[in-house]
């Protein structure tokens, strides 16, 4: 049987957009797609926050490494041949009805507001694939129709690579009853936590984490909790819990002054936090415990914060970037069923997003 090729149109070019072209020229350079995949994805158009780089017939790998290259250089799309100008709005409308038949969109910005533009590609027909947690993390509607299209995947928004979503989602098709999610969803604070185990000044562990890569461009986003705050919501929405982000209990790592300053200004004041943060895990490692931040989905609450744990519970043993989800469900009610593996990082992120636009274009083939 031949292979169907469908159309794939990406929005986001920042470290999780790159990484996921740099995955898919891989995978063509080695031939993949022949080999393993019953469905060829095929990229007709990548977009910045400037515009659209589109070609109908796909791009072909000169293009996406030039598109790399470009920004690598902190350069836009717009010196690029092919590329248009306009906002999401007006190039996703005319892309939507241009193309002959229903494609993929793969949303890996942090834009707010996308779910209109998601919602009208999933009535016509199109698959959307998202790392993109706030779009999943608007309006409970928007949830509910986005995720009742049956044509969402969304697997990056919670464990970036880690199959978080499709267990959930698993247990749920299979009527077990799930009665409690709790884990470190984030492999940034989860960074954090372990150089503060570790006695590294918090501000230096900080700089170190942006320094490699871990955190958003301002690190507020991630010490802020809200970013474990949506994926906590994510979760308790896929059981149904009609709940919203102003429901969420969240406990930030800095006081709300400092969420005023600039970023260049916070990073300078980063040291203020230490004092206060090596006097709390050093009364955690007074009682044989550490410190992790870690959200509670329970008895029709979401709760992240910063908690004291067992050096040797499954969350205390955590290292670095690495993240664990244990769900407690009627089938697992003796011993909750765990994943476990590395939480942060563009290449497992993007892995992550390549399997669901994979898993999303066979379903779309048949």
């Amino acid at each position: 049987m031949a292979m169907r090729e469908i159309p794939v149109v990406q929005l986001g070019l920042g470290g999780v957009g790159r990484a996921l072209i740099e995955q898919v020229i891989a995978a063509e350079s080695m031939s993949v797609p022949a080999r393993r995949w019953r469905a060829h994805p095929r990229w007709i158009a990548v977009a910045d926050s400037r515009g659209l780089l589109s070609r109908p017939e796909g791009l072909p790998p000169s293009d996406l490494r030039n598109v790399l290259d470009v920004k690598g250089q902190g350069s836009g799309l717009d010196g690029l041949d092919g590329f248009v100008a306009g906002g999401s709005d007006d190039f996703l409308g005319r892309l939507l009805h241009r193309t002959d038949e229903p494609g993929i969109l793969v949303d890996v910005t942090a834009a707010q507001s996308m779910e209109d533009s998601l919602l009208k590609a999933v009535e016509r027909g199109w698959g959307v694939v998202l790392a993109n947690k706030r779009p999943l993390t608007s309006s409970y509607e928007a949830f509910v129709r986005l995720k009742g299209s049956g044509m969402l995947r969304h697997e990056a928004t919670v464990g970036a690579g880690l199959p978080v979503i499709s267990t959930i989602d698993s247990l749920l098709d299979t009527v077990d009853t799930i009665t409690s999610i709790e884990g470190c969803l984030s492999g940034t604070l989860g960074y954090l936590c372990t150089a503060l185990e570790d006695e590294v000044p918090f501000s230096l562990a900080l700089h170190e984490a942006m320094a490699k890569g871990y955190t958003e461009p301002d690190p507020r986003e991630d010490l802020s909790g809200l970013d474990v705050a949506r994926k906590a919501l994510i979760l308790a929405r896929l059981l149904d819990w009609n709940l919203e982000m102003n429901d969420v209990q969240v406990e930030p790592l800095h006081p709300p002054a400092m969420a005023e300053m600039t970023r260049e200004d916070f990073m300078d004041s980063a040291s203020a936090l230490d004092d206060t943060y090596a006097r709390r895990a050093a009364e955690a490692r007074s009682k044989g415990n550490v410190l992790r931040y870690v959200a509670s989905i329970r008895d029709g609450a979401c709760i992240v914060g910063l908690r004291e744990v067992l050096a040797t519970e499954l969350t205390g043993s955590l290292r670095g970037t690495d993240s664990i989800v244990a769900i407690q469900t009627a089938r697992y009610s003796r011993s909750p069923l765990i994943v476990a593996g590395a939480g942060a990082g563009r290449e497992v992120t993007a892995a992550g997003v390549l399997g669901d636009t994979l898993s999303l274009a066979r379903e779309m083939a048949v």
